[in-house]
């Protein structure tokens, strides 16, 4: 099934172009030059704008911990599987570690390298490496299994979804046979690791990426998640002198936040990773991946609590009073609960922005220093009565806190021709200029108050 990118229409595998906006699916329009280029691209081949749909794989080459979910394997759900796999003969491919920039991560050969295979790691962690999707208008196996309602007779959907088809990819194929049977069946398909981030990213989405796909070949796991390469690096902004001390304080707030959802999954260690640590574009932490616990050796908060020294030792940035204390008493331990290490965060929050910190807003303060006339200013020197300050909550009084108290002319209307121009003197000036006067901007014109007792006797204020 292939998703238009334009208006999210569902369309057959063989489509070429969208059936409800006509959008082609088989090239991508270049946003900056308007070029077409075919989708296995990353760049625009005319300006080299970066149009591609990259994704990062993780390839875990030991067994990774299962869920909880995945270790109840109903029988029907493995004699599907192994149906599926009997069914098909998929070709044979090379071992990922000899693959070079340019080739495909799968046996579909939808996903290419953008980099050379990384050397397998030896732990549980994974390698990882950006990869370019020659297909990105096409649901992934794994969309495909979560778009569809599990608890409903979807045996008629199975079928259109069959025909529609073509030529069928293999994991495509599994995925369809299992839609319409049991829920414990179609999660046996998708990977122990991948049941994790389906299971948190409707929590902690978009700190945590989204996963788009995940299979095992070779006895090897493969997950597709959401590309966060481009994201600046939590360290490189915490060494930035710019960034305020409660900027920082936020995101180590987040970090608690994040502790509390990520421990129930033994995936803590994913805020231990400082490369781990992103920030997007509205200063929100983001996780680049999960990192696995490993079942001997679980996290507590002085784990969190050392993360939290060592960012500041490599950033170089001189730590508060109070958030220096902060940190060594989680690391040794004193902080115990997550309860209280937010209420110590709290407290030195208070203490960088405190309440007494009030913003100078009197209308002395936000007057505009305009020039006082010399005749108003001798005549209202003579007055004894002094006005009324106007309310803040009072919109209309803003007209006279505009000008200075003593700039306020007498109850006495000077009749003298005014230096600014009347509003008649504006109209006649408007009719004389040429063009539509739709198309003239409108600018706010310096008007002269002349007495407030006889405001209303002017040729604004007079009634018809």
């Amino acid at each position: 099934m292939l998703v238009c990118p334009n208006c999210q229409f569902d369309n057959p595998d063989s489509g070429r172009f969208c059936q409800n906006c006509g959008l082609s699916l088989t090239e991508r329009v270049c946003p900056v030059c308007k070029s077409d280029n075919p989708l296995g691209v990353e760049s625009c081949l005319n300006c080299g704008t970066a149009i591609g749909t990259t994704w990062q794989a993780i390839v875990f080459t030991v067994s990774t911990p299962q869920n909880a979910v995945s270790q109840v394997l109903s029988a029907f759900a493995q004699d599907v599987q192994d149906e599926a796999a009997t069914t098909a003969s998929p070709p044979t491919a090379s071992p990922l570690e000899a693959l070079p920039a340019g080739s495909y991560l799968d046996l579909q050969q939808r996903y290419k390298l953008l980099a050379p295979f990384p050397t397998p790691s030896a732990t549980a962690a994974g390698v990882e490496v950006r990869v370019l999707d020659c297909q990105p208008f096409q649901l992934s196996p794994l969309e495909v299994l979560l778009g569809y309602s599990l608890d409903e007779d979807s045996s008629e959907a199975a079928e259109v979804a069959a025909e529609d088809q073509t030529e069928p990819e293999l994991d495509s194929v599994q995925a369809i046979d299992l839609i319409g049977h049991s829920e414990a069946a179609v999660k046996t398909a998708i990977p122990a690791i991948a049941q994790i981030y389906l299971t948190l990213q409707e929590q902690l989405y978009p700190s945590l990426p989204l996963i788009h796909d995940g299979w095992e070949q070779d006895g090897q796991t493969i997950i597709l998640l959401e590309d966060r390469t481009h994201l600046p690096l939590l360290l490189d902004l915490w060494s930035d002198p710019d960034v305020l001390p409660i900027q920082t304080l936020h995101w180590l707030h987040e970090m608690t936040e994040l502790w509390a959802v990520l421990q129930v999954q033994h995936c803590c260690q994913s805020l231990l990773e400082l490369n781990n640590l992103r920030v997007d574009e509205d200063q929100l932490l983001c996780l680049q991946r999960l990192y696995l616990e490993k079942p001997e050796n679980l996290l507590e908060l002085k784990d969190l609590g050392r993360a939290w020294l060592l960012l500041f030792q490599q950033s170089q940035r001189t730590q508060l009073g109070s958030l220096a204390q902060l940190c060594q008493d989680l690391e040794v331990g004193n902080i115990s609960t997550l309860n209280e290490l937010r209420s110590r965060l709290e407290a030195i929050a208070d203490e960088l922005q405190p309440d007494d910190y009030k913003p100078d807003l009197t209308p002395t303060a936000m007057m505009p220093e305009l020039p006082i006339d010399s005749a108003t200013s001798s005549s209202s020197d003579s007055s004894t009565s002094e006005p009324s300050q106007p309310s803040k909550a009072d919109p209309s009084a803003r007209a006279v806190t505009d000008f200075e108290v003593g700039s306020i002319p007498s109850p006495v209307a000077d009749l003298t021709t005014p230096d600014s121009p009347t509003r008649l003197e504006v109209d006649e000036l408007d009719e004389e200029m040429p063009g539509d006067s739709d198309d003239v901007p409108t600018v706010v014109l310096p008007m002269k108050l002349m007495s407030l007792e006889d405001a209303g006797r002017t040729d604004i204020g007079r009634a018809a």
